[in-house]
C-alpha cells in the first residue's frame, strides 16, 4: 500500500514512532528442533503430548540468549530508542523513537501516505541492521500504520417481527449441539478466551448481553498492549470487540473473557501469546496475503508456532469478501484473488461462513424460550453470500472467504476427499453461521442492539466451542495441561474418521463480481463453489459441537471419563511365615497392599489404609498390614472406595489367599536396596540387581506404580527360577530434565521374606553446578515434613535471581525454576540462587520423599521424610523466638491467632498451590489443639485462609486458668506437636 504515487514526502524527523518490534529469528537448528517437537505434541504416542511449553521454557529453548538480547537492547539505547518490553520468548522487543532515529539507526526514511483518503505513514526503503545482528533479526513491525483490517459489518435492511429469525445464543446451541454439552456441565468453566482487538469498549455493553439472554454475570478483563499506542474508540472496530466478546461468551458462557487491544490486532495477538493469557486467542482482523510481505509472513507464522507450543489455539477470520480478501468494502474485486491473514497460516485456524437454508423446513417454533431462542434443530446450511442483498442496500461485496494461499506450501495434514492438489496451504478450515441478511446474530453496542454476521462473528463463536473442548478434556483427564495447541490436523482427521462431528455443506458458492482483466477473473465473476468433502468455500463445513468435543481423542489413546484404581497384594498369595521385623508376635504375618491410580484422575479415597486420603493422579500408595490368621487356608477380600474429580464412584477390590506356610523357607534378597541411574537429556542408563534365593525357588519382579509415569524404566527378566541378574533401562527420550521414581517389587511365594521392595531414582540433567544443602520446616526450620507443606530449600545456583510469585495459584516454574516432589510439580513461592521456597505437593505420600530442583535444566536432588503431619508456627522474625502474633502478650480470656504450616491433608480438598475459594472452608483431616503454659485452650476457629497457600489460621483463646508471665505456646496435629521455642507472655 505504501506505493509511490501516494507518497506525500517524509515525516518530520522529530514524528515520534511508537513500539516499533524488532522480530528476532531462531538458528536452523532450533527451528528443526522446534518442528519437531510441534509434530511430538500433537503425536498420542509422543512422551511430548500436549506437554506444552510455558514462555519461559520457549525462550530457553527456541529465543535468543539473554546476553545476546542484552547487546541488542544496548545498541538500541546508544541509538537513542527507547526499549518498552523485552518478549518473555526472548524473540522479540519493543521499542519508540523518532523518525529521525529510524532514519539514522535504520538508513531509511519514514514517509507519509495518502491511500484511499486515509494517511498513513510507513518506511519508504527496507530497513538495515548492523552486519552483527543480521544472523538474529528477522524484521520489524510498526514502521508502518497500515494495521489489520476488520471486515465490514452491514446492518440488514429489516428486523425480526415479519416472519425473519435472529440468533440468540439458545439458537446457536440447538443448531450446532452445543446445548448437550451444557448438559454434561460442560460450559468452560476454567476456561479463558483472548479476543484482540483495534478499539477501546464499553464493558457495559457486554454485560448488558450477559442479562439479556440470562447468562452468568461476568465482565472481561481488559488489557491495552504495553507495545502499541491506545487507537482510542472507533465505533467500527467497537462494534467488532463487541460482538466477538459477546459471542465467545455466548457459547462458552462460563469461560473469562480476556479483550486485549491496541493499534495492532496482530501485535496484540503478540502480546498474548508471549503472556500465555488463555488456551484460545480468537481474531477477527486481518490482511490480504499479497499486500503483505513475505517477511510479515514468516514472523507472524513463527508467533503462530510459539502458540502452538504453549498450548494456545489461535483463530482467524478467513474474510468476508470471498476470493478476492485485499477488496475491502468494494461492489467489484480489483485486485485479484486472495486469502486472507492471518488465517492463511497453517497454524491458525481459518474459520469462513455458511448461511441457513430454513426454507419451510420448521427449524424454528412459533414462540421464543425463556432466553430468545427459538431454533428447535440442526438447520441445513449453504456458503455464506450475500452479495446480491448487500449491493442492493449499497454494501458491496460479502460472501465467504477462502482459497489457496501463495505463501504456504500445503501442509501434510491438510489431505482428504475434495482438498485441492494445489500444493498450497487451503482456507478455510471450519465455517459457521455468518450471513448478515439471513438469522444474522444480535449484538448490543454502543448501547444499542444490532444485526450482523461475518466471518469474524463466527470465529468468536468457534473459539467458544474449542473452550468447551479444553473444558471437556480437562474435566475427563485426557490431558494434564489446558489447551490444545494447533487444531488443524486433528479436524481433518476427524473429518475422515468421525464424519458425524461435521455438517458437510454442498450448496452455495462464494462468487462475487470482479474486474475483467484482473488476476483470477475471466468471466467477470470468480469463487468457489461447496461440494461434497472439503471445499473452498466452507472447508470441511460447520460442526456439530457434541460429537466434535466427545469424539475429539476418539482415534487415540486416551483415558476413560473416570478414575480406574488396581488394587494389588504383596507377596500375591500369603504363606504364613512369622515376620517379626515388620509385625508383632500378636499378628506375625506380614502383607502389603498396593494401589495405584490409571487414567490420571486425582481419588479422595473414602477410607484408608494407605496413610493418605488422597490418591494422586497416576499416582500409588502402599499399605503395610500384620494379621493372624489361624485357620488356613482363609480367603480375606479388600475394597478401597473413592471419588475422582469428575464425581465418579471408583472402587478397586482384591482377594487374597493366606495358605500354611512351606517347610524351610529359603531367604529372597537382593544386591542392592535401592538404585539411582542419571542420564543427559535424551540419553538413557542402565544398572543391573542381582535377586538370591535357593535354587529352583521362582521369582518374579514388577515395577510399581505401573502406568505412563514409569515407562522410562524397562526390566528384564521380569521372572525366573533360582539367583538371577535382572538388569535396568531408563531412558530420558521425551522426558524434561528432573528426577523419575519407582519400586520394582521382588516375590516368592514360599521365602521369607515373601517379598522385597527396591526403589528406583532416575535423574536427568544432574550437574555439579548445582547443589541442595538442606530443606528445612517453611516456619520452625526443623527438618520435619508434611503434605501440603512450605518448605525453604538451601543451596548454590538453585535459581538465576530473585524473584517472588506475584499471582495465586502460585506458579511451577519462576525464571526457568520448577521443582518436583516424588515427580509431581511443587508450586514455587520465591526463587533465588541460594534459596527456594516451595509447597510440598498435597498429592505426598508419607515415607521418603525425593525432592528435584531444576534451575534451567541443571538438576539436583534431595530426599527427606514425610509424616502425616508436621507443625510448626511463623513467627514474627521467622527464627522461632519471636511472637507468634503482632503482639507477643496478652491476657487471660482474649482472643488471638495463630499461623501454622505443616498441618498435613485437608477435608474439603485444596489443589496443591492454591488457596480455597469456596465456602466450605478446608480443616485438617488430623485434629488440631493449642496449649498455653501446658493448658489447653479454646479453639474458635480453625481453617485455610484465602489469602496464603499451605497455611492453617488457628484462632485460640487464651485459657482463664494459664499460668502468668512467658508461656510456651503449642500447636498439635494428630500425635505431633510444634516446637516449644515459641513463648508468649500471659498478662
Amino acid at each position: 500500500m505504501a506505493q509511490p504515487r501516494f507518497d506525500q514526502g517524509p515525516l518530520e524527523p522529530a514524528f515520534r514512532l511508537g513500539y516499533i518490534t524488532l522480530m528476532l529469528k531462531k538458528t536452523d537448528a532450533q527451528q528443526t528442533a522446534l518442528e519437531q517437537l510441534l509434530q511430538q505434541q500433537q503425536d498420542p504416542a509422543s512422551p511430548n503430548y500436549h506437554d506444552w511449553l510455558t514462555p519461559e521454557q520457549y525462550a530457553d529453548r527456541f529465543g535468543l540468549s539473554q546476553n545476546d538480547l542484552d547487546k541488542i537492547s544496548a545498541w538500541l539505547q546508544s541509538e537513542g530508542f527507547s526499549v518498552e518490553y523485552v518478549a518473555r520468548g526472548r524473540n522479540w522487543l519493543s521499542f519508540s523513537g523518532t523518525a529521525g532515529q529510524v532514519q539514522a539507526a535504520f538508513r531509511t526514511e519514514v514517509h507519509r501516505y495518502l491511500v484511499d483518503g486515509e494517511s498513513h505513514f510507513a518506511a519508504a526503503a527496507e530497513p538495515s541492521v548492523p552486519a552483527a545482528l543480521e544472523p538474529v533479526v528477522e524484521g520489524f513491525l510498526g514502521l508502518d500504520d497500515f494495521y489489520p483490517k476488520a471486515p465490514k459489518h452491514p446492518l440488514p435492511a429489516f428486523t425480526a417481527g415479519d416472519g425473519t429469525h435472529s440468533l440468540a445464543p439458545d439458537d446457536l446451541a440447538a443448531i450446532y449441539d452445543i446445548g448437550r454439552l451444557y448438559q454434561l456441565n460442560i460450559n468452560g468453566a476454567g476456561q479463558s478466551i483472548v479476543i484482540v482487538g483495534e478499539s477501546r469498549i464499553n464493558s457495559a455493553d457486554i454485560q448488558g448481553f450477559r442479562a439479556k439472554y440470562n447468562l452468568p454475570a461476568l465482565s472481561p478483563q481488559i488489557i491495552l498492549n504495553p507495545n502499541s499506542g491506545d487507537p482510542g474508540t472507533t465505533i467500527d472496530y467497537m462494534k467488532e470487540a463487541d460482538m466477538d466478546l459477546e459471542w465467545a461468551g455466548a457459547v462458552a458462557p462460563n469461560a473469562a473473557l480476556i479483550y486485549v487491544y491496541g493499534s495492532s490486532a496482530d501485535q496484540a495477538a503478540f502480546y498474548a501469546i508471549d503472556n500465555n493469557l488463555a488456551p484460545v486467542i480468537s481474531e477477527s482482523f486481518g490482511n490480504c496475503e499479497s499486500q503483505s510481505e513475505s517477511q510479515y509472513s514468516s514472523i507472524e507464522r513463527s508467533e503462530a508456532q510459539k502458540a502452538n507450543l504453549q498450548g494456545i489455539t489461535w483463530l482467524a477470520s478467513s474474510g468476508d469478501s470471498g476470493a478476492f480478501d485485499c477488496d475491502y468494502r468494494v461492489n467489484i474485486a480489483v485486485h485479484g484473488a486472495a486469502v486472507g491473514f492471518p488465517a492463511s497460516i497453517p497454524e491458525v485456524t481459518a474459520v469462513g461462513g455458511t448461511e441457513f437454508n430454513d426454507g419451510t423446513g420448521g427449524f424454528w417454533s412459533t414462540t421464543n424460550g425463556p432466553n430468545g431462542g427459538s431454533a428447535t434443530s440442526y438447520i441445513p446450511e449453504t456458503a455464506w453470500n450475500d452479495t446480491a442483498a448487500s449491493k442492493a442496500v449499497g454494501q458491496g461485496i460479502d460472501a465467504t472467504g477462502g482459497g489457496a494461499s501463495s505463501f504456504y506450501p500445503k501442509p501434510a495434514w491438510q489431505t482428504g476427499f475434495g482438498v485441492p492438489a494445489d500444493g498450497a496451504r487451503d482456507v478455510p478450515d471450519v465455517s459457521l453461521a455468518a450471513s448478515n441478511f439471513h438469522d444474522p446474530y444480535n449484538v448490543l453496542s454502543g448501547g444499542s442492539w444490532g444485526l450482523y454476521g461475518g466471518t469474524s462473528i463466527a470465529t468468536p463463536a468457534f473459539a467458544g466451542i474449542v473452550a468447551l473442548l479444553n473444558h471437556y478434556l480437562v474435566a475427563n483427564k485426557a490431558q494434564s495441561k489446558p489447551g490444545v495447541g494447533n487444531i488443524n490436523p486433528a479436524l481433518y482427521q476427524l473429518a475422515q474418521t468421525v464424519p458425524s462431528a461435521f455438517h458437510d455443506i454442498t450448496a452455495g458458492d462464494s462468487i462475487v463480481p470482479c474486474g475483467k482483466g484482473t488476476p483470477g477473473c475471466t468471466t467477470g465473476q470468480f469463487g468457489y463453489t461447496a461440494g461434497p468433502g472439503y471445499d473452498l468455500a466452507t472447508g470441511l463445513g460447520s460442526v456439530d459441537a457434541y460429537n466434535l468435543v466427545t469424539q475429539w481423542n476418539s482415534n487415540q489413546p486416551i483415558p476413560t471419563t473416570t478414575a480406574s484404581m488396581v488394587l494389588s497384594s504383596s507377596p500375591a498369595t500369603v504363606a504364613l511365615i512369622r515376620d517379626t521385623n515388620h509385625c508383632s508376635p500378636q499378628y506375625p504375618y506380614y502383607q502389603q497392599l498396593n494401589l495405584q491410580e490409571q487414567n490420571g484422575y486425582e481419588v479422595q479415597l473414602s477410607a484408608s489404609y494407605f496413610g493418605s486420603w488422597r490418591l494422586a493422579p497416576f499416582g500409588s500408595l502402599q499399605a503395610d498390614l500384620c494379621w493372624n490368621i489361624t485357620n488356613p487356608p482363609q480367603t480375606l477380600a479388600y475394597e478401597v472406595d473413592g471419588t475422582d474429580t469428575a464425581g465418579n464412584k471408583v472402587t478397586a477390590t482384591l482377594s487374597v489367599t493366606f495358605q500354611s506356610p512351606a517347610n524351610n523357607p529359603g531367604a529372597l534378597a537382593t544386591s542392592k536396596s535401592s538404585v539411582s541411574m542419571s542420564a543427559g537429556p535424551s540419553q538413557s542408563a542402565a544398572a543391573s540387581i542381582n535377586v538370591s534365593l535357593p535354587s529352583g525357588q521362582p521369582w518374579t519382579v514388577s515395577v510399581f506404580p505401573a502406568n505412563q509415569k514409569t515407562a522410562w524404566l524397562a526390566v528384564s527378566p521380569l521372572s525366573g527360577t533360582g539367583p538371577a541378574s535382572v538388569n535396568l533401562t531408563a531412558a530420558a527420550a521425551g522426558l524434561a530434565n528432573g528426577a523419575y521414581t519407582a519400586t520394582l517389587i521382588f516375590q516368592s511365594a514360599t521365602t521369607s521374606p515373601q517379598f522385597v521392595n527396591v526403589p528406583v531414582t532416575f535423574t536427568i540433567g544432574a550437574s555439579s553446578a548445582i547443589s541442595i544443602a538442606a530443606v528445612a520446616h517453611g516456619a520452625s526450620y526443623q527438618h520435619l515434613y508434611a503434605p501440603g507443606m512450605l518448605v525453604s530449600v538451601f543451596g548454590t545456583n538453585l535459581a538465576a535471581s530473585k524473584q517472588l510469585a506475584s499471582t495465586l495459584p502460585l506458579p511451577l516454574t519462576m525464571g526457568g525454576v520448577s521443582a518436583t516432589v516424588n515427580g509431581v510439580a511443587a508450586p514455587l513461592l520465591y526463587v533465588s540462587p541460594s534459596q527456594l521456597n516451595i509447597q510440598i505437593p498435597y498429592e505426598t505420600t508419607t515415607g521418603t520423599a525425593l525432592l528435584a530442583v531444576s534451575n534451567n535444566g541443571l538438576v539436583a536432588t534431595n530426599s527427606f521424610s514425610v509424616s502425616p503431619s508436621a507443625p510448626g508456627l511463623f513467627t514474627q522474625n521467622q527464627q522461632g523466638t519471636g511472637p507468634i502474633t503482632a503482639t507477643s502478650s496478652g491476657g487471660r480470656g482474649q482472643q488471638f491467632a495463630l499461623y501454622v504450616t505443616g498441618a498435613g491433608e485437608v477435608s474439603s480438598p485444596i489443589a496443591t498451590g492454591a488457596v480455597p475459594t469456596g465456602t466450605q472452608v478446608p480443616v485438617p483431616l488430623l485434629p488440631v489443639s493449642v496449649t498455653v503454659g501446658g493448658v489447653a485452650a479454646v479453639l474458635d476457629y480453625v481453617g485455610l485462609p484465602s489469602w496464603s497457600v499451605g497455611t492453617l489460621q488457628v484462632n485460640f483463646t487464651v485459657p482463664p486458668n494459664a499460668p502468668l508471665g512467658p508461656q510456651p505456646v503449642v500447636v498439635t496435629v494428630g500425635t505431633v506437636s510444634s516446637p516449644v521455642a515459641v513463648t508468649f507472655t500471659v498478662q
